[in-house]
């Protein structure tokens, strides 16, 4: 019986020893297809080496290694872009051109990624947010400029009054999406009275809310038609022509509302919107510039957006010193630490960007655009392993840009 137990210990750990034996082997022709198709193991020891020898102004010593690099590996793309960019920076311009076309040629998108367009190139290849306005106007500020019209008698209609009480509950009406309440009282004191042009104005914000636009601008145009001096109705027909796409109407409208009223926070935010959608970026960081001054520096909507416009223009300095700030202020924003990764990895810092990524994705574990851009920063390092992972994950969770890197990059 003893000896029965004996040969089935040895029998047990002889096949465990057999399949560990496979899983390596296994593992082993895995790792060399790897590096054979990415190059990760005899590539970019050197290329990690030639950045090193750049940092202490060893050029020779480069030009050698990214030779050594390409000579191994005459299909590394990595190798090719990192050759062509330190070529073009010491003078070599046809030869980097050379070294340019056949690493397009392999892999398009290496060349923005491993540096030779610079910071204009990895921005085209980085997941960005969409050039809006990231303003959150609180309830109260919201209320408080219509405040001010019924302060200036812009509401009642002679002979009539209409308590503060009734603008608050169409506003919320409006804010929450009971828009049936907020039209019933709307048409019913038009029915009454059709001279008030704060009541147009309500009209409108109903309208716009339904994505009527055309319907929004004739109430809006009714009701600065009855009150020229009615800011808040210019400033609702500028942003309702910007949806039209009829910008110069815009910003003639918006301009009106700040001629009219110079502390009118929201078109400043309005007018920066439509600044950067005309490539009037310089206008737009102005505009922010006047909110921060007027508001002071704790006003985040215009300290973020401040940011993201620097970093539009190229100030990759003066933007993470706005995104610092907000990060500061809210650091249980995703988006702010995505957006600060970003700019790190724009300003060659590329471990920090990753942290700001990770901590993105912790607080938020389906964040698809946080994985892809930190997929490029490990790409950046070489660290083709970890890159492909979190492309993979990104595109599980419905990225769909990362399926282009993915099968450049990572098809092994």
């Amino acid at each position: 019986m003893r000896k029965i137990i004996i040969s089935t210990l040895i029998l047990f750990f002889f096949l465990v020893s057999a399949k560990t034996q496979t899983r390596r082997m296994d593992n082993a022709i895995v790792a060399k297809t790897f590096g054979s198709q990415n190059q990760n193991e005899t590539v970019q020891p050197l290329l990690l080496e030639a950045r090193r020898q750049f940092r202490v102004a060893d050029f020779e010593g480069v030009l050698m290694t990214l030779d050594n690099a390409v000579a191994q590996e005459p299909n590394s793309a990595e190798a090719l872009a990192e050759r062509a960019r330190f070529k073009k920076i010491i003078g070599m311009d046809t030869e980097a051109e050379i070294d340019l076309r056949t690493a397009n040629q392999i892999n398009p998108y290496a060349a923005n990624i491993y540096g030779y367009y610079g910071n204009l190139g990895l921005l085209k290849v980085l997941s960005v947010e969409p050039e809006v306005s990231v303003q959150q106007l609180s309830e109260f500020k919201k209320l408080n400029y219509y405040y001010k019209s019924l302060d200036q008698e812009l509401l009642v209609a002679e002979g009539e009054e209409a308590a503060i009480g009734n603008i608050e509950d169409v506003l919320m009406d409006i804010e929450t999406d009971n828009l049936i309440g907020a039209r019933t009282w709307i048409d019913n004191f038009l029915a009454r009275d059709t001279m008030s042009a704060t009541v147009y104005d309500l009209k409108g914000l109903v309208h716009r809310k339904e994505g009527d636009y055309p319907a929004a601008k004739l109430a809006f145009t009714r009701a600065v038609k009855l009150d020229p001096d009615f800011s808040i109705g210019w400033y609702n027909l500028g942003q309702v022509e910007r949806n039209l796409g009829n910008y110069k109407a815009s910003e003639k409208h918006l301009n009106r509302a700040i001629a009219l009223q110079n502390n009118l926070t929201k078109a400043y935010f309005e007018r920066a919107v439509l600044m950067k959608q005309m490539g009037e970026k310089e206008k737009a960081l102005e505009d922010y510039n006047m909110i921060i001054k007027l508001e002071g520096e704790n006003y985040m909507e215009a300290l973020i957006n401040r940011g993201l416009t620097k970093k539009m223009m190229g100030d990759f300095a003066g933007a993470r010193g706005d995104l610092d700030a907000a990060v500061e202020a809210f650091p249980e924003h995703a988006g702010l630490r995505k957006n600060r990764g970003n700019i790190n990895l724009l300003l060659g810092i590329t471990r920090k960007a990753i942290d700001d990524y990770t901590k993105a994705i912790q607080l938020n574990s389906e964040y698809a655009e946080a994985y892809y851009n930190r997929a490029i920063a490990f790409f950046m390092l070489y660290d083709k392993i970890s890159a492909c992972a979190d492309l993979e994950k990104s595109l599980e969770l419905g990225y769909a840009p990362a399926a282009e890197i993915k099968k450049y990059f990572c098809t092994w």
